[in-house]
């Protein structure tokens, strides 16, 4: 198959939206809602505080900074890793917080070594929510990091 063909259907599928051509998309306002119900339960389902924060950066852009988070579960396999914010992103004495949290693996897995168990995250957060922002904390179930910004 040629690969502009590929191309050509992948952007006449994309620019379907949520027709009946595009059997990609969800059919009627009911399914979306269900699927993004579904989706929502998947990401706050489940899911703890990583065990450590191995390293913590605030990469500064034009329209604020990208918060990398790096955490160490206490085995392989975990998985859905997510920075969520505390207090409504809303910064307390000068601080923005966010918890690392990751999914559990489904099934018991080997420890490994640090490197292969390592989970790095990101958040973008806009140079808006940074008014008035001293410190960025990043949590996980036994310390807190803060990078420099």
């Amino acid at each position: 198959m040629n690969k502009y063909f590929v191309l050509v259907l992948l952007v006449c599928l994309a620019a379907c939206g949520n027709s009946r051509s595009n059997p990609f998309s969800a059919d009627t306002d009911e399914e979306r809602n269900r699927m993004q119900v579904l989706e929502q339960q998947v990401s706050a389902e489940g899911r703890e505080l990583v065990a450590h924060v191995s390293a913590v950066r605030a990469d500064r852009n034009p329209n604020g900074v990208i918060l990398i988070a790096t955490g160490l579960p206490e085995s392989q396999g975990y998985w859905n890793a997510q920075l969520v914010p505390l207090n409504d992103e809303m910064p307390v004495d000068g601080a923005l917080s966010y918890e690392f949290v990751v999914s559990k693996p489904a099934e018991p897995v080997g420890v490994g070594s640090p490197e292969s168990r390592e989970i790095i995250v990101g958040r973008s957060i806009s140079n808006r929510k940074l008014r008035g922002v001293s410190n960025i904390r990043v949590v996980s179930a036994s310390n807190v990091r803060s990078p420099r910004f």
